[in-house]
């Protein structure tokens, strides 16, 4: 009877697997002349807000993070649980590294501390935002490969490939999955007219990848420290009014970058959220009938309104 491979495992694996390459790669420049591997300068790197504990105590994401809110949502996306289409987003390689530094010799550089092959996963995480058919994955994980392996680490190219076959399918609730960008696990097939146009919708409204938006000069990279997908908890009946009052009071687009439970008591419950556009946290507090436990129209708390 075959194992099953834990998820948890897999970036364990790739660390050893990429230190032990580097070990050797490094040992290796004593004798041949290894290529210089381009830093990248239109891409920042950050972690991602489930990676730093909230000085609050506050909850970790919830399933409103990463939905594109406002004026131009159409109405049958106006259902948080309808089949909706999330801005794009890339967390990089996931939970493997962005890259290594083959040529380190010094003491204070770090080998990992690099972005070698980051461009490549950022193009991979493009054709997985959407998804499409079984050939398609297999294609852009064919690029994936080819475009690691062209800049000068073939070894890392076949783990890499080995692993999105492994674990990028559609039937997963993790954010690196095929699809990864709708709020569904969307199943292998080419998108109908309607997806089409919601792509397309994003896209124009500078929502969607920087390289099909012009607008957009640098690229952020946020890398998450969970990777199960924050929607598949589901919508309570606060975030379902959290996400009406958006709809219905922002004058511009916006795109919640993070959204979570606050403090709560047997009289009110609170919600903190961040949208792209607003440098500080809208907070949404719910007061609770007495009688009946049940939540009323929030009090909305912003400067960004």
């Amino acid at each position: 009877m075959k194992k099953k491979i834990s998820y948890t495992l897999l970036p364990m694996v790739m660390l050893l697997t990429l230190f032990i390459l580097n070990c050797q790669s490094t040992n290796s420049t004593k004798k041949n002349s290894l290529p210089t591997t381009r830093q990248l300068t239109n891409f920042e790197v950050v972690s991602a807000e489930d990676c730093d504990p909230s000085p609050n105590g506050l909850g970790k994401r919830n399933a409103l993070t990463g939905y594109f809110v406002g004026p131009l949502v159409s109405d049958e996306d106006k259902n948080p649980t309808a089949k909706i289409l999330r801005p794009f987003s890339s967390d990089g390689c996931s939970s493997s590294p962005n890259g290594m530094n083959l040529t380190a010799t010094e003491k204070n550089e770090n080998p990992d501390d690099n972005n070698s092959w980051l461009e490549c996963c950022y193009a991979h995480d493009i054709q997985y935002w959407t998804g499409g058919t079984l050939q398609d994955k297999q294609k852009a994980d064919n690029r994936l490969s080819e475009c690691i392996s062209k800049k000068g680490f073939p070894k890392i190219a076949e783990l890499y490939r080995t692993s999105v076959d492994q674990f990028g399918g559609p039937n997963s609730t993790k954010t690196y999955r095929w699809g990864y960008g709708w709020n569904y696990q969307r199943s292998f097939g080419p998108l109908n007219p309607k997806e089409k146009e919601k792509v397309k919708r994003l896209n124009q409204e500078g929502f969607g990848p920087s390289t099909l938006n012009p607008r957009q000069h640098q690229q952020l990279i946020k890398r998450t420290c969970l990777d199960n997908d924050p929607v598949f908890a589901g919508f309570s009946d606060e975030e379902n009014s959290i996400y009406d009052y958006l709809n219905s009071h922002l004058t511009k687009s916006d795109e919640i970058e993070w959204a979570r439970e606050g403090y709560y008591n047997l009289d009110y419950k609170s919600y903190e959220l961040k949208l792209k556009s607003c440098p500080h946290a809208w907070k949404f507090i719910f007061e609770k009938k007495s009688s009946t436990g049940e939540a009323i129209t929030p009090k909305v708390e912003t400067s960004c309104l």
